[in-house]
């Protein structure tokens, strides 16, 4: 045990170290865990320490988190200098990888010889020498703070840039190793696909690692059914082509060279074919295991999982974030340090079901961090799938290793399709079905880590002890003040302006009474559904699955769009509609006729102490256009307050003014057009802070006259364009915007 817990130890203070230069968690979070785990390695008699040898242990200590530093520096350190020839690239480069139809993985032959990501609708070959020009352009960060980051996410590949060229002038093909693995995987897709067709698309996905291979509604199905980790190519793969590799070499030398040799070949073009984290962290492992065989270190395991995980993240950094690679490696490592335990069970229906329960334990941290979800189903449906599917791989894997097997074998291949119809037929009845999911808020690095921590030392005599119960009694603690904690001090509402680009999208939480109240969803058209890209995934990171108050200031895309998706996956209490547009709304009407409140001026939502007031539209005006009918409304808690404008006219701010009232903080009316806006009409309403929600546009939002105006009254404002999502925190006589106050 003691082996397992140094190597596990070990490998967290160089992935600390990592990811501190890799700027993947704050410092003061990495530091916090760094003493925590050094205290317990003291305190548990780890890595031999004793008080006069403590400072041989802190060496170590030393030695691993300066490692990790200086590879997460360089890697850093290359991405930037790579980006820093953002540019017009003309000039010669080889493709490595077909990515997907039309997307291609291509490294650049000049400087900055890096990876691109290159799109283009001609046909390339890996090998390929081709000829380009074009803009290379850094891929896109995420809008919102904590969301995808589509930049974060081809970093984690080392892929530094995009293009789009408008022609592609190939030069010549190389006969490379990755293009005789593509041809090979290609012509055996096109085998399978002569005796099993549209079906082959699951050994596409399971056993290839092609995910794109199955439809979105297959994936959220087996996502439902808690087994979309059996897509995941994995060591399941490895196991059938061991199987396989075994069953082969029967006739082949028993000792010597040539049988490590034969295992190992097959085993890494597999993981050039798949390039997938857990097939590498299986072949490393396996390579690693052998030699220490031949050294006759036949215990060390723990030792081979994490030099595999070291080896793999001292070639590509990045792997760090992938969410593969941590899965993969969290749910093996929990399975050695619990193999005394799981060797328990005789029976081998018994074992596959306690390492299914002990998977779901050791990865829901992750999966709730991620996907802030996940399903109960998994317990039930892992178990009896998992043999299913690896009998699937198994028979894709001989036609893989031995070719035109697939022509000769026709009882297999009969198998096969009896196997991949069922698999079928059980996909589309459970896609009509809507199977419960365990939701909640994401959990933070530091409640992860302890989770963590407690599994690693669960074993240990001296954590369970004097640690094991406290360590428990801490983690309660902290995953319950993370879903219900809240600061007793300020029940006033928090309003976040999420950003969806050109349009808008407002999220005000009302603590005092556990209500939400959504204000429009961004654009929604067939290129872009931000209610799907941006709103849902925010709404799910702070553990929001239901709608109280769905508001939809008026029916233009920009603010309506959205919603229409948020309506189709979430449950909605209210839906609010402006007066003089139900025309526009006639299809919410029939479908949501109960849910349907129409409003106007006067109309007021009374929220425990957080009042919403509506100004517009007024009633008694009628044929209004969208923007004019736009629903303006007031949050009031104690003697602060914000003022939403969606996308009304001047008139509105102006009545409003003329009637004496006065916002702290007031949303820009139609993202900072010069038409909603006259000079000084924010100092008429006293407002100390204006909101831009905007994002890249062809109309000159926000107008640079009303940002010359604000920074000559000396009015404070915000853009989602540049500063995110806007968080507001309105207490009894102060205002909280992005963490700086302003008093009343």
């Amino acid at each position: 045990m003691e082996e397992k817990l140094n190597s596990i130890i070990i490998m967290f203070i160089f992935i600390a170290g990592l990811s501190i230069s890799m700027k993947v968690v704050s410092v003061f979070n990495i530091f916090i865990l760094l003493a925590i785990t050094i205290y317990l390695t003291k305190k548990c008699k780890l890595l031999k320490i004793t008080e006069k040898k403590f400072i041989f242990s802190i060496l170590i200590f030393g030695v691993a988190f300066l490692i990790g530093c200086l590879r997460g520096y360089i890697f850093d350190q290359n991405y930037y200098n790579s980006i820093q020839a953002e540019g017009y690239y003309d000039n010669s480069a080889i493709v490595i990888k077909c990515n997907d139809a039309n997307v291609y993985i291509v490294k650049l032959l000049v400087k900055p010889k890096c990876l691109v990501l290159l799109r283009t609708n001609q046909e390339l070959l890996p090998g390929m020498i081709i000829n380009f020009k074009s803009l290379l352009e850094i891929p896109k960060d995420s809008l919102n703070r904590g969301g995808f980051s589509y930049k974060k996410y081809l970093k984690c590949k080392m892929i530094n840039f995009i293009v789009y060229p408008e022609k592609v002038i190939i030069i010549k093909q190389v006969k490379n190793l990755d293009y005789y693995l593509f041809k090979y995987q290609k012509y055996y897709l096109k085998q399978l696909k002569q005796y099993l067709g549209e079906r082959t698309r699951y050994i596409e996905s399971i056993f290839l690692g092609n995910s794109k291979s199955m439809t979105k509604n297959e994936v959220n199905t087996w996502r439902n059914m808690g087994i979309l980790h059996l897509q995941a190519v994995s060591g399941s793969q490895i196991g059938a082509t061991l199987d396989i590799l075994m069953f082969i070499f029967i006739i082949t030398p028993r000792k010597g060279i040539s049988k490590y040799i034969f295992f190992s070949i097959p085993l890494i073009l597999y993981g050039f074919i798949t390039d997938s984290p857990s097939v590498w962290r299986v072949i490393l492992y396996l390579i690693i295991i052998k030699i220490l065989e031949k050294n006759n270190k036949v215990k060390y395991e723990m030792f081979a999982l994490m030099l595999s995980l070291f080896l793999l993240l001292m070639i590509n950094p990045g792997m760090l974030l992938q969410i593969s690679l941590q899965l993969s490696y969290i749910i093996t490592t929990g399975l050695l340090l619990f193999c005394d335990y799981i060797n328990k069970f005789k029976h081998k229906i018994y074992k596959i079901i306690v390492i299914g329960i002990l998977s779901i334990i050791f990865s829901w941290p992750i999966l709730i961090y991620y996907f802030q979800e996940i399903s109960i189903f998994s317990i039930i449906f892992t178990p009896l799938f998992a043999p299913y599917i690896q009998l699937i791989i198994f028979i894709s894997c001989i036609f893989m290793i031995i070719p035109y097997s697939i022509i000769v074998l026709r009882p297999l291949v009969y198998i096969l399709n009896e196997l991949l119809l069922f698999l079928d037929k059980v996909t589309i009845l459970f896609s009509n079905i809507d199977l419960p999911m365990v939701r909640g808020k994401s959990y933070g690095i530091i409640i992860i880590t302890l989770f963590y921590i407690l599994i690693v030392f669960w074993n240990n005599k001296l954590f369970k002890q004097f640690y094991r119960k406290f360590i428990i009694i801490v983690l309660i603690f902290s995953i319950a003040w993370n879903n219900y904690g809240f600061n007793s001090s300020n029940l006033g509402p928090r309003v976040t302006f999420i950003n969806v680009g050109q349009g808008d999208c407002i999220l005000i939480e009302c603590k005092e009474v556990d209500k939400v109240i959504l204000i429009d969803g961004g654009v929604r058209n067939d290129y872009l559904d931000m209610g799907k890209r941006e709103v849902m995934p925010y709404l799910k990171r702070k553990g929001i699955f239901k709608i109280d108050y769905l508001i939809s200031t008026h029916s233009d895309n920009d603010h309506r769009g959205g919603l229409e998706t948020i309506l189709e996956f979430y449950e909605v209490s209210n839906i609010l509609i402006p007066y003089n547009q139900s025309a526009e709304y006639s299809d919410w009407i029939i479908k949501y006729e109960s849910k349907v409140r129409i409003v106007n001026e006067g109309y007021k939502i009374i929220l425990g102490t957080t009042y919403i007031d509506v100004y517009n539209p007024i009633k008694t005006k009628a044929d209004l256009d969208s923007n004019t009918a736009s629903i303006v409304l007031s949050i009031n808690y104690g003697n602060s307050n914000i003022l939403l404008t969606a996308d009304c006219d001047l008139e509105v701010l102006e009545r409003l003014a003329f009637e004496d009232y006065s916002f702290d903080i007031v949303k820009a009316p139609h993202h900072g057009s010069i038409n909603s806006f006259q000079k000084n009409i924010y100092n008429q309403l006293k407002t100390k802070c204006v909101i831009f929600s905007v994002g890249k546009n062809l109309y000159g939002h926000p107008s640079s006259e009303i940002i010359d105006n604000l920074k000559l009254n000396d009015i404070d404002f915000y853009r989602t364009d540049f500063d995110k999502d806007v968080v507001i925190n309105l207490k009894k006589n102060e205002v909280d915007i992005n963490d700086r106050k302003y008093i009343d």
